[in-house]
């Protein structure tokens, strides 16, 4: 342990360099006001303060809650000195009362107060007005021959006042800003969780009125070929038993009528597993335009009585490992789209091989659709129009598009309003070894 001893009472003059007492109380005064300012430095006033009173060092320290002695400003010191870690340690006894710290008694690693005997001044205080605050001190050093007269040392414990309350205002400035800080990031976070309740809310809000325009038109669609069996059923029963054989056109209407209807239930189902995840796949080698030739025939009596025509384009060769039915619900899809969307005007599909994908491309003339509509048709009960002018349920473009992703390939649209809209599927010939997974659950519908 260092040795230090109190520097006695002289009536010898101040060093040289010093000028009279009360220009130097003003100068430290200042000096001490400017701590007042939160950018004002500590260290600055101990180095006007050991250059007036002709210090050795002076060093500012508080005693910690776990006991530690904390460096919290310094003056006379290298940096090197100043970099040095500070271990000493008050024992709990010892931190009962700002009066019992004797901090003469420490021991400081600093070389700059290796000299034996050091004298000392010591000025306690605290950095808060609470009893319960850590106690403090400036402790100056003075070489062994220095002699300081007795008014200086009044003089630096009437500045230790203002450093004391400078001091605790820098420590309440420093809570404060430490609070706006809490409340700030308070704020962030409420305004984070304020704006992500608006979005589940708005997400809940949407998902009813999906959920609402579903029921409705779900309703709609499977009520209009029950009500066709419906009139169809009671034709029958009001024929004669004489001619009790159903004519033509009556069994056309119950077997479109049916087609209709297990259409729609198929095509909840198929939401239904895909959702699950379960949407299985039997792949085989298959030829894509003998395949889109014979779903095309399918289609001509719906083209005949809709009066569209249709163009194909088949490049032969194009063949690949698919599922063929699952390929054949993507066609019949699109094609379902075209004329149904498509103004009666001529319908054009292309099969063709490009790049070692094969393509197959649907392209209608008819009213097109709008960019914005272009990415959200592709969401389950989706429609660039209103059910009001088109029947369906808003599945056929949501479940092609899965059938195609899972299949390893992908459904392009090319559109403009008025000139009418290019659907390109594009796949891989390998087929299963480049099927991907479908998402399950909610992600699945989107």
């Amino acid at each position: 342990m260092l040795p230090f001893c109190a520097v006695p009472a002289s009536d010898v003059q101040p060093p040289e360099e010093a000028v009279s007492l009360a220009s130097v109380l003003q100068e430290l005064t200042s000096a001490a006001l400017d701590l007042f300012d939160p950018e004002g430095l500590l260290d600055d006033f101990l180095q006007r303060l050991t250059l007036r009173l002709g210090c050795l060092a002076a060093l500012c320290l508080e005693l910690s809650q776990e006991g530690r002695v904390l460096l919290l400003g310094s003056a006379g010191l290298s940096r090197a000195s100043r970099e040095l870690p500070l271990t000493v340690q008050v024992e709990p006894q010892g931190r009962a009362r700002l009066s019992e710290v004797n901090w003469g008694a420490l021991s400081f690693p600093y070389p700059e107060l290796t000299a034996t005997p050091l004298g000392l001044w010591q000025f306690p205080f605290t950095t808060a007005p609470e009893e319960q605050s850590p106690p403090a001190a400036l402790l100056l050093f003075f070489e062994p021959s220095q002699r300081v007269s007795q008014q200086y040392f009044g003089l630096v414990a009437r500045l230790m006042k203002v450093v004391r309350r400078a001091l605790h205002h820098r420590g309440l400035d420093v809570r404060v800003r430490q609070s706006e800080q809490r409340l700030i990031e308070q704020k962030r976070l409420l305004e984070a969780e304020v704006v992500d309740n608006a979005r589940l809310y708005e997400e809940a809000q949407q998902a009813i009125r999906i959920r609402e325009e579903f029921l409705s038109v779900a309703a709609h669609e499977l009520f209009t070929p029950l009500t066709s069996l419906r009139l169809a059923a009671q034709s029958l029963q009001r024929t004669p038993s004489a001619q009790a054989c159903p004519s033509r056109s009556l069994l056309q209407i119950i077997d479109g009528q049916t087609r209709r209807l297990s259409r729609l239930v198929s095509e909840l189902l198929d939401v239904s597993r895909i959702q699950a995840g379960a949407l299985a796949l039997e792949f085989d080698e298959i030829d894509l335009g003998q395949m889109t030739q014979e779903v095309v025939e399918q289609f001509g009596p719906e083209l005949e009585r809709s009066g569209t025509p249709l163009k194909l384009k088949v490049e032969p060769g194009v063949t690949g490992w698919w599922d063929r039915l699952r390929l054949e619900q993507v066609l019949q899809n699109l094609l379902s789209n075209a004329v149904k969307y498509g103004e009666r005007k001529p319908i054009e599909v292309q099969v063709k091989a490009e790049d070692g994908m094969a393509c197959l491309v649907v392209r209608d003339h008819g009213m097109g659709i709008s960019p914005e509509d272009q990415a959200r048709i592709f969401g389950p009960f989706e429609r660039a129009i209103s059910s009001r002018h088109f029947g369906g349920l808003g599945l056929g473009l949501y479940i092609a598009q899965r059938i195609v992703w899972q299949l390893g390939g992908s459904i392009r649209l090319h559109s403009e309003p008025g000139q009418g809209a290019a659907f390109t599927v594009e796949l891989p010939r390998a087929g299963g070894s480049a099927q991907r997974t479908l998402p399950t659950g909610p992600e699945a519908l989107h």
